[in-house]
């Protein structure tokens, strides 16, 4: 939140009644997705239930373990409708309907068996800090 009052805007916060995170003055709607690194999976972050019919913008924030710092991620829905559905990857029911999606962010892209996470990993510096992306204030 503070973020986005430093970029200009006026956001609202959302309690849990509504479905989205933050809704800006525009009327665009914010989902954000906070994460600590996954050492134990070779280096990621792991942002997962991201339903693109709920949300205009997705800010993914990577955190330090301690908390002590934090990068910014900001993806329009165009860049979330690009990644495959979830059902599409899981192994445990190929046949579930789910629209929901998921990002991660990689130590090392190659190690990811999904060419959707390795293009976004591998233009993962557009989307680093890219407050532009939201719409004007």
């Amino acid at each position: 939140m503070d973020q986005l009052l430093q970029q200009g805007y006026l956001p609202t916060l959302q309690s849990g009644q509504y479905d989205v995170d933050i809704l800006l003055k525009s009327g665009d709607r914010v989902e954000v997705k906070a994460a600590t690194c996954d050492s134990d999976f070779g280096g990621v972050y792991r942002f997962d239930r991201i339903k693109p019919e709920k949300l205009d913008h997705l800010v993914c924030v990577t955190l330090l373990d301690d908390y002590s710092e934090a990068d910014y991620f900001v993806f329009s829905d165009d860049d979330i409708n690009s990644l495959l559905p979830r059902n599409q990857t899981a192994f445990n029911d190929p046949e579930r309907v789910d629209n929901q999606r998921l990002v991660r962010i990689l130590d090392n892209p190659e190690d990811s068996d999904r060419q959707d996470m390795k293009d976004i990993n591998d233009r993962l510096e557009e989307f680093h800090n890219a407050w532009h992306n939201l719409p004007p204030v």
